[in-house]
């Protein structure tokens, strides 16, 4: 499994559709979560959010959202922001077109049953994307967010000792940062993200909604 932990700012200006980070002059980071809601884990990231005093942007799946709409609401109920993550969590770079925009359309149908002016932002599943596709899921309103800095969460070969450093060393003024909230990435996210937030509170981040 191949992934950068980072994406370089000059990087970013190669591709200018895709929101990677937004521009701060203060300090402010970003944090999001892909893959919930699960019920035992987003649960227990809301309390963490909530002892801090963070506002979050949640990108969710559409059959997730379907299984457990409680734990959605839940997330609603905190004001964090709800976003778009596909419906089924598949490799864009093997979908039609259409299957693509038919998933982010009804996972977005879903999400305004919850929050009725849902933001219309997507975050494609691995972070893979076609240029076809992306212009298509544009033409319908939306804007497609990528990160700054990947967790690594989600990788069990890793210690979460590790997984802390790196996102720390990475975060800088308007990162956009992942995180997941699945049971694939309970292990690391509940070691990482208080620790994470308690470094970054104490060094004067401020944290803001996508």
């Amino acid at each position: 499994m191949f992934y950068t932990h980072s994406i370089p700012r000059f990087l970013q200006k190669i591709f200018p559709g895709y929101v990677c980070s937004i521009p701060e002059k203060e300090k402010v980071l970003y944090i999001s979560f892909d893959d919930g809601p699960t019920p035992e884990v987003t649960a227990e990231v809301l309390a963490i959010l909530n002892l801090y005093k963070v506002q979050a942007t949640f990108f969710c799946l559409g059959k997730n959202i379907e299984k457990h709409p409680e734990t959605l609401r839940a997330v609603v109920a905190a004001n964090h922001t709800i976003a778009n993550h596909s419906y089924s969590h598949q490799n864009a770079w093997r979908m039609p077109v259409q299957t693509l925009l038919d998933e982010v359309l009804f996972t977005q149908k879903l999400l305004t049953e919850y929050q009725k002016d849902a933001s219309k932002l997507f975050r494609p599943p691995y972070g893979k994307i076609l240029p076809k596709q992306a212009k298509a899921l544009r033409n319908k309103g939306f804007k497609l967010i990528m990160w700054e800095v990947l967790s690594g969460d989600f990788d069990r070969r890793l210690a979460p000792e590790k997984i802390l450093k790196k996102t720390l060393q990475k975060a800088r003024n308007g990162s956009i940062i992942v995180f997941h909230d699945s049971t694939k990435a309970q292990r690391n996210l509940l070691y990482v993200l208080p620790k994470a937030l308690k470094y970054w509170t104490r060094a004067g981040y401020r944290f803001k909604r996508l």
